[in-house]
């Protein structure tokens, strides 16, 4: 129940700390078992003045692992055999490194420095590994578990696999995430991404997993993304308040595709299963094709002119939503097959679209709640849906089509230019 405690380096054939009350106390600069193994069953704790390198064929942690020096592990390391084994490595810039294979079995590797794994990592937990970088040179094999990587810089050297989640996250609330080989030195809001993730790398995600996340819920600066990688994985990309930008086309093929921050957000064409775009304001620079819903919480900005269809992967339709206005001097075209369509506030208010077509064959079809503005035509093939009681809708354009039924319910429709019913 006491401390044993090692003030100097040991050289022994094994070592096994078989008490799992207690403290073992390293203090001294290194423990070489050669050979043999080194096993603790209770706490151990890193102290000294010194970084510390143990050998050993297999060492073993079956109880918590802290301390404020860097740990060298020379043989294969197996952290914890229950979730409250965490392993808590602080002082200023502290690394872990092992050198042979990796079992990890608790909740939480935290370090204030970096973590290197030379050889291959099971997880046997849900677990998070955080440092100030992470490398891997071989695979991550975490099976059902999830797996949350943060860390302000990575290299990934070898596949992750797992079907449950995988997060890789900055763990500094002000660094910078760039994913893709086509990130440049100024993508992340004009400099360097610090935290980034090329090609090669995600080509390291094989499409197993329930999930991929890129970016944490408490950053404040850019994401940028920039690749030609067609994700195998359902995907989320988030910020707290950073802005995230899509440059090039992203592809999650029939996959779930969610974009969230606080901050605003710009895309380029994506296509996807499920969309989902929250932001302060959306920028749309590029087509956009779904075999799922569609949903814009946010106002929207056409950067070019648009096409939103929900009709991808052969998928008969699904319903297109925008929670806001939808403003640009560009054409949109909006086709939601059987799927509804809505527009829940004005649509080129502030600056007029040039033109706007919809077709949804839905009961509901075009479901607006504020006024259309264009300096161009207006079509709406299919039901047109007039919202709110009382109100008046003014659709303005140089030609207004309704191709079907007009739902005017208790609101009037006031048409400014020529008008095809």
């Amino acid at each position: 129940t006491g401390t044993t405690t090692f003030s100097s380096t040991v050289i022994a054939a094994s070592l096994i700390q078989n008490s799992t009350s207690g403290t073992t106390a390293i203090n001294g600069a290194s423990i070489d078992t050669t050979g043999g193994t080194q096993t603790y069953n209770n706490a151990v704790t890193l102290g000294g003045s010194a970084n510390k390198t143990l050998t050993a064929t297999t060492i073993t942690f079956n109880n918590t692992l802290s301390g404020t020096y860097g740990l060298n592990i020379q043989g294969d390391a197996i952290f914890g055999n229950g979730t409250a084994d965490t392993v808590s490595i602080t002082g200023t810039s502290m690394n872990l490194s092992v050198s042979g294979t990796t079992g990890v079995y608790t909740n939480s590797i935290t370090t204030s420095g970096a973590q290197t794994y030379n050889d291959a990592v099971t997880i046997g937990a849900i677990t998070t590994l955080s440092a100030s970088a992470i490398t891997t040179s071989s695979t991550i094999t975490a099976s059902t578990n999830n797996l949350t990587l943060t860390t302000d810089a990575i290299s990934i050297g070898g596949a992750i696999s797992g079907s449950g989640t995988l997060v890789i996250q900055p763990k500094t609330a002000a660094t910078t995430l760039g994913v893709g080989s086509s990130i440049t030195a100024t993508s992340c809001g004009g400099t360097t991404c610090s935290l980034a993730i090329d090609d090669t790398e995600l080509a390291f995600l094989p499409g197993t997993f329930f999930g991929i996340t890129f970016g944490s819920t408490t950053g404040t600066v850019a994401v940028a993304i920039n690749t030609a990688y067609t994700f195998t994985d359902p995907l989320t990309i988030r910020s707290n308040t950073g802005t995230i930008t899509a440059t090039s086309a992203l592809n999650t093929g029939t996959n779930s595709l969610t974009i969230s921050s606080g901050g605003a957000v710009s895309v380029a064409a994506i296509t996807s299963g499920t969309l989902a775009i929250t932001g302060t304001g959306i920028t749309l620079n590029g087509d956009i094709t779904t075999s799922g819903t569609q949903t814009y919480t946010g106002a929207v900005t056409l950067g070019n002119s648009i096409n939103l269809a929900s009709t991808g992967a052969s998928s008969a339709g699904n319903a297109i939503s925008f929670s806001s206005t939808v403003n640009g001097a560009k054409a949109l075209i909006v086709d939601a097959g059987v799927g509804s369509i809505t527009f829940s506030s004005t649509v080129g208010n502030s600056t007029a679209l040039t033109s706007l077509a919809t077709t949804s064959t839905h009961s509901s079809g075009t479901t607006i709640n504020g006024n259309i503005t264009t300096t161009g035509a207006q079509q709406y093939n299919g039901v047109l849906n007039l919202t709110g009681t009382g109100a008046i809708r003014t659709l303005q354009g140089t030609t207004v089509t309704a191709s079907s039924t007009i739902a005017g319910g208790a609101n009037s429709l006031t048409i400014t230019g020529n008008a095809v019913f």
